[in-house]
């Protein structure tokens, strides 16, 4: 995972304010093995939104995965007994330091770590929601391989574009820092905190050469920055990581929709399997054929937080998921 990388991890150590006291564990056996990127959170100021948005807060020492600024932190590996044993190395680490080990970012389709995670006495919820596109050749040439509805709507939102005279390049990451403030351009809008997703942590991560890292930008005939995208090519996977728009070019050059159709495109001519679109805003990528895939959080008190008070936590955490974005119950049947 890009998330999981040595180099992602260096980046959250020197530029992630709130990441403190690296703890991560590896174990290798062979060619089997098994990773848990983790730290032990100082004042995170996103963690640190989680904690109280919810009552039951969590007011606690919390040791975890880091998936905050990206949409995984829990154990990877190949073995799923390596992975138990990283598991338990990392909870007597915990336990040794008074403090609950929560992991952010499980996808629900891992099943085995999902179930080691339980036996070893962590508690499951639904955090959030991340939504995936499965890919084939035919979107190479066509993303849009959508009911015939919904592709006629795209396909004139992409011609306007074109006959505006919008163009997509291919960056590489260190040519984008130019463009930092346009990816945390949903910061003003939104008035968020600009804590939240600092300008210096965008500036690290464009130019830490970080595994897979490109851009996708979108300009306009004057080569004035409408869209961005900041995206990983892993594996059998493309991640649309983080991106912004400036509203002033919504209309004619629809380039956040640009970037959408022109990453689909690009993550299936890599040979990519699926592609992945993070959280929320959610209607847009369901617009394009992504669907919502769990993402899970785990968390262990390890006496530092009564039981019954980290379920009740969890249990609000899913609760108010499913009241901000009720689309995503809709798209999923429930």
């Amino acid at each position: 995972m890009p998330f999981h990388s040595m180099e992602f991890c260096m980046l959250l150590q020197q530029a992630w304010v709130g990441c403190e006291r690296p703890s991560h564990v590896e174990v290798n056996v062979g060619d089997r093995h098994a990773v848990i990127p983790s730290f032990r959170f100082g004042a995170c100021p996103r963690l640190s939104y989680y904690r109280r948005n919810v009552t039951p807060t969590l007011d606690c020492d919390i040791v975890g995965g880091h998936a905050l600024v990206g949409w995984y932190g829990g154990p990877i590996g190949n073995d799923k007994g390596l992975i138990r044993e990283a598991i338990s190395s990392h909870l007597e680490f915990c336990r040794a330091r008074g403090a609950a080990s929560l992991f952010f970012g499980i996808d629900e389709r891992d099943r085995a770590t999902i179930q080691s995670l339980g036996d070893l006495g962590y508690l499951i919820g639904r955090f959030h929601t991340n939504t995936v596109l499965f890919l084939n050749a035919r979107h190479v040439e066509d993303p849009l391989q959508l009911p015939k509805k919904q592709r006629e709507e795209r396909r004139r939102i992409r011609r306007r574009a074109e006959e505006a005279g919008l163009q997509v390049k291919v960056l590489r990451a260190s040519d984008a820092v130019k463009d930092t403030e346009l990816v945390r351009s949903f910061l003003r809008r939104d008035g968020v905190d600009d804590a939240v997703l600092p300008p210096r942590f965008i500036e690290a991560a464009l130019t830490a050469n970080l595994p897979g890292l490109e851009v996708l930008l979108a300009v306009t005939p004057r080569n004035e920055s409408a869209a961005i995208a900041l995206n990983f090519a892993w594996g059998t996977r493309y991640f649309m990581w983080l991106g912004g728009n400036d509203r002033q070019f919504a209309k004619p050059y629809y380039p956040s929709d640009i970037l959408y159709q022109h990453a689909i495109s690009r993550a299936a001519s890599l040979g990519m399997k699926e592609i992945q679109a993070g959280r929320s805003p959610y209607r847009i990528k369901f617009a394009y054929g992504f669907r919502p895939i769990g993402i899970m959080a785990a968390l262990h008190p390890c006496h530092a937080i009564e039981r019954e008070r980290a379920a009740a936590w969890l249990a609000a955490q899913e609760h108010r998921h499913a009241m901000l974005y009720p689309e995503v119950g809709l798209q999923s049947g429930l």
